[in-house]
Order: structure tokens, then sequence, then C-alpha cells
């Protein structure tokens, strides 16, 4: 399956991601068109 993989996951002048958590924050406050998460995949509409 082809895909992107962003080594440095994290918004411009905010830390990296670490958690779960910071990743759905992330996700929901940038551009991001979708986030897979362990088993879960999610995308904007």
């Amino acid at each position: 399956m082809p895909m992107v993989v962003n080594t440095s996951f994290n918004d411009n002048e905010e830390p990296i991601v670490c958690t779960p958590q910071d990743a759905v924050r992330c996700y929901l406050t940038t551009d991001m068109d979708a986030l897979a998460l362990g088993p879960f995949w999610t995308a904007k509409a």
C-alpha cells in the first residue's frame, strides 16, 4: 500500500508528537487529510 510517512510528525513550532493524544490534536488542528493510528484510520471530508 503506497503511503507517505512524515518522520517528524508535528505542526510548525510545536513539539514532535509523542502520544496518540498529541497525534489526534495535531490532526484536528492542521490541514492533514487523514490519520492512521494503530488499527484506526480517519479522513476529513
